[in-house]
């Protein structure tokens, strides 16, 4: 399997239908993603139905599919939670426009990259030498800090509010607004097969197909991460990239665990809006959620958090 597979998970939220889940099965296996998450099914993934829409090589895949019981369960070792969803407002996660989501994922997986012994970034060597450098240094180190989910929520109702929270990321796939939505395996094969298209052009795939799309810019090679685009929140702000190769992305369980730790402080200290700490603490969330945490930025804010705990009176 080719590495830049092994940095994706597929997370398909209470999916009603098991023809859907066979058949995200079978779109999964024709564009080599294995790591597949079913959370809260409401029907039989591994039915007669899943395993009919779900034939031959994809098999394998429909029955390797793991059942998890919530979407924060899924996410726990994730760095990134992409959602493709319509569900939208001024409370949504940063968005990813869909003609830049190659680009966005280059950023995500290159950030940091460094050469030891000339330091200096990728997108400064030729393409011969980028692409060399690349395999070399970020398949065996950074990028097997980066997991991307790529979340699609149920067939009738997308992703919940409480969900939607979770996700770092969204992104609207284009399609006519007289029939604005996708079928729920259709998603997945358009959006899978736009990032495999990308991925053969810059020789990040393993594979003996002649095919290369034509007029598509090698942007490992061309763009860089610190060229790449980055993701845009709800006003217009650039996300920022980690730039440090020395510094791990913290996970999405790490993360949760942070916002649980300043909720409990909002409720202690009384700072909530008319009795709700998680008005408050959604537009806390957005905010550290644009500035991509590391582990180590955990770490410093919760060691902050713990030191103002103990100043609450009646905690010392």
């Amino acid at each position: 399997m080719s590495q830049i597979l092994t940095n994706f998970r597929l997370i398909l939220v209470s999916p009603q239908t098991s023809g859907n889940v066979g058949s995200c099965a079978r779109a999964a296996a024709n564009f080599g993603i294995t790591d597949i998450h079913v959370t809260d099914p409401r029907c039989d993934i591994w039915d007669e139905q899943a395993k009919m829409f779900g034939k031959g090589p994809a098999r394998d895949t429909l029955l390797a599919m793991k059942k998890t019981a919530s979407l924060a369960e899924s996410l726990a070792d994730c760095t990134h939670a992409l959602a493709f969803t319509r569900r939208i407002g001024d409370k949504s996660p940063a968005e990813v426009q869909f003609s830049e989501l190659a680009n966005w994922i280059a950023g995500v997986l290159s950030q940091g990259i460094v050469d030891e012994h000339t330091n200096t970034r990728a997108h400064e060597h030729s393409t011969t030498e980028a692409k060399d450098f690349h395999k070399q240094r970020n398949t065996d180190d950074e990028r097997r800090n980066q997991r991307i989910a790529l979340i699609f929520g149920r067939e009738d109702r997308c992703l919940f509010a409480d969900e939607m929270e979770l996700c770092t990321h969204f992104c609207l796939i284009p399609v006519d607004p007289k029939m604005p939505t996708l079928n729920l395996s259709h998603a997945v094969a358009v959006v899978l097969s736009r990032l495999y298209t990308d991925w053969l052009e810059q020789g990040l795939i393993d594979t003996k197909e002649t095919y290369k799309p034509v007029g598509t810019k090698n942007i490992l090679s061309s763009v860089g991460a610190q060229h790449a685009a980055p993701a845009i929140d709800g006003h217009g702000t650039p996300c920022p990239y980690i730039q440090d190769p020395h510094l791990t992305p913290c996970s999405i369980s790490e993360f949760e665990g942070l916002v649980g730790h300043l909720r409990e402080i909002m409720v202690q200290v009384g700072l909530t809006q008319a009795g709700n700490p998680d008005r408050m603490l959604l537009r806390l969330r957005r905010s550290l959620q644009r500035a991509t945490l590391t582990q180590q930025d955990v770490s410093v804010w919760r060691g902050l958090l713990a030191r103002i705990v103990q100043k609450v009176p009646g905690n010392s």
